[in-house]
């Protein structure tokens, strides 16, 4: 096979670039009028206040916040119906409903409480569209980019197989994932820009009143201020939408090599006057898959960002047979060079190949990424069949292949698993119970991912691991059944464990104790500081004797036995390590940390299977942890 130069996937991902660029320009232009119109509406309102309150002189601040008359006020809530009327029938922000219908029910509200209801309105219209249109927006680009960046590379080694309809579920987890580093979502920066406009505006408006401005002179006042105010917010809602756009691209890409199993990927930026510096410097840089990161080695690098990203292949990669087009389970077909993108959706797609002639693989891309066709033992836990179902999807759809090998090769080889009205694993028999968290702000399935992760902890072997640490205190102890050589007791998890140990140390404040308290989703987190500092239990956690029960089997054998204390060879052992065991209330401290590293490791294994806010805390409080168990897991055998 004829190797595709670096030039041609340049060519051809820069043209796909280009048009999730422009729609994302088209989309902007979608969402401006809303702007306009609202400018427009917003300063007809202010006129017609001051035609009905204002004399020749001006409108005091009293004035202004004298009741409505009887009549004025049937009119204000007749409109603020309409304004519910529409928000009901246009998904508006829930919060201003309440607002609206607050509003409705009172009995005395003032003139310039009108006047700002009104001009708001108009302004949550406006946003709200804006919202929606970006919503649209990032589910088209991605569906849009990722089939798209299928199609040219497999166009470009002339050879394809199907590939999956996007799930739901998936591209609502790319698209509510906070990626920047202020941790909001397009969402949240939408709200942000209106409250803060609104905010300005209504500030602005009490202003002018306070100055006593005569009626004309005010309206010009207030007219020049909105204008400037819609021009930045038509401005910030461009650079939104045109950020948004190309972290969609990248993450829709990023999925699709996943998918693809393209190892590396290179920068490609689009060079003219107006690249940026750090473009420019990022032009044909490549890095490994797993650096995949927007902002860092991912466009969008800034604002506006145009770059794009494309496969990267060595010089070696067209070697006849040093890679396989597909896994055993599934059939590759030619794909010719004048094929169509709407021909290949309708074959790798939508499954029409008849036409397609069956190609045999020779010098592509690895295999599809691997997919679990049944969780047996799950399926027969007494779950509903639409919670089964949802579960497979989440680990099908997980976007770290380690994890879904891991369920796929390991997760049947629990003996039984059981939904019931609590949550553990029994190392004994290899069996597993699990209920759903009884709070909102945590995940469905955070009870089931997380006994799973204690399995996978005690009974998958991890190449490349090492347990000098362990195996010196089960020669200390005697007690191999209590000290077991498994993932989370590890040298390579125990030291990372005690780094985050340190790094809680450094963060740990009376806020961010509060935060910790406020949010269930902590709870794993919770349990890690529980673990790490003994007696420091917030609200989550396993508790003192949980935690100590190593220790407590330490003693209970010393006081059976005549040799040697125990206690004294661990001692020894932690100080031959180079841990601080000058007395033994340090020693129980470092013994407890093996249950807290075992718990540590499910609870990091239930928020990367389940992602959301339990993840976040994770990743803010438990990095090293975290690091090192996505290494431990690319060792799955």
């Amino acid at each position: 096979m004829a190797k595709k130069s670096s030039t041609y996937w340049q060519k051809r991902f820069s043209a796909l670039e280009n048009a999730q660029n422009q729609y994302g320009q088209n989309t902007f232009h979608q969402i401006e009028p809303a702007f306009d119109k609202a400018e427009r509406q917003i300063q007809a309102q202010i006129e017609a206040w001051y035609a009905r309150y204002a004399s020749n002189n001006g409108i005091t601040l009293a004035e202004a916040r004298k009741q409505l008359s009887a009549a004025e006020l049937k009119e204000l809530q007749w409109d603020v119906q309409e304004y519910i009327k529409y928000g009901q029938e246009n998904a508006m922000n829930q919060q201003w409903m309440k607002e609206l219908e607050n509003a409705s029910a009172r009995f005395h509200i003032s003139r310039l409480e009108a006047l700002k209801l009104r001009t708001q309105q108009s302004l949550e219209v406006a946003f709200g569209n804006e919202l929606d249109s970006l919503d649209g927006m990032v589910k088209r680009l991605y569906q849009s980019g990722y089939y798209h960046t299928c199609f040219e590379v497999q166009k470009g080694f002339n050879i394809g197989w199907e590939i999956g309809q996007i799930d739901e579920r998936k591209l609502q987890k790319v698209i509510s994932k906070p990626w920047a580093a202020d941790g909001k979502t397009f969402s949240d920066r939408v709200w942000q820009s209106k409250t803060t406009m609104v905010n300005e505006l209504h500030q602005q408006m009490t202003r002018t009143i306070i100055q006593g401005k005569a009626p004309d002179e005010a309206i010009k006042s207030m007219t020049k201020y909105l204008q400037n105010k819609t021009k930045n917010a038509k401005y910030n809602a461009g650079r939104l939408v045109m950020t948004e756009q190309a972290f969609i691209s990248s993450a829709a890409q990023k999925d699709a090599f996943n998918d693809l199993d393209v190892e590396e990927f290179e920068i490609v930026a689009t060079l003219d006057s107006h690249t940026s510096d750090i473009c420019r410097e990022m032009d044909g840089k490549h890095f490994p898959m797993k650096d995949f990161q927007p902002g860092v080695t991912a466009p969008p690098f800034h604002v506006w960002c145009r770059s794009t990203t494309v496969p990267y292949f060595d010089d070696e990669w067209g070697r006849s047979g040093e890679r396989a087009a597909r896994g055993e389970d599934g059939k590759t077909y030619y794909v010719p060079a004048d094929m169509t993108y709407p021909e290949w959706e309708k074959a790798m797609v939508d499954g029409h190949t008849d036409d397609l002639k069956p190609a045999v693989p020779d010098g592509i891309i690895k295999s599809k990424k691997e997919t679990i066709q049944t969780l047996d033992k799950l399926k027969q836990s007494g779950i509903p069949e639409s919670e089964y179902d949802e579960y497979l999807g989440i680990i099908n759809n997980h976007e770290n292949p380690d994890i879904i090998k891991l369920y796929k090769h390991h997760a049947d080889e629990i003996t039984k698993v059981k939904k019931t009205n609590s949550g553990s694993y029994s190392p004994v028999d290899k069996s597993l119970v699990f209920d759903y968290p009884k709070y909102d702000d945590m995940n469905k399935y955070g009870t089931l991912a997380h006994e799973y992760g204690h399995f996978f902890d005690a009974e998958v072997k991890y190449e490349g691991l090492h347990f000098n640490e362990i195996q010196a205190v089960q020669n200390a102890t005697g007690l191999n059944a209590a000290f077991k050589e498994v993932a989370s007791s590890s040298d390579e998890f125990l030291a990372a464990i005690r780094k985050d140990k340190e790094h809680i140390r450094s963060i740990y404040t009376t806020e961010a104790k509060a935060d910790l308290i406020a949010h269930n989703a902590s709870s794993g987190v919770q349990d890690a500081i529980d673990g790490l500092f003994p007696k420091s239990r917030i609200r989550w956690g396993h508790g003192e004797r949980y935690y100590n029960r190593k220790y407590a089997d330490i003693e209970f054998m010393d006081k059976l036995s005549s040799v040697t204390s125990r206690k004294k060879k661990l001692q020894q052992v932690y100080k031959d390590l180079g841990l601080d065991a000058s007395n033994q209330a340090k020693v129980k401290t470092i013994c407890r940390q093996y249950e807290a590293a075992s718990e540590a490791w499910a609870n990091i294994m239930s928020a990367e299977v389940c992602g959301g806010e339990a993840l976040e805390y994770v990743k803010k409080y438990l990095p090293n942890s975290y690091a090192a168990m996505l290494d431990i897991l690319k060792g799955v055998k």
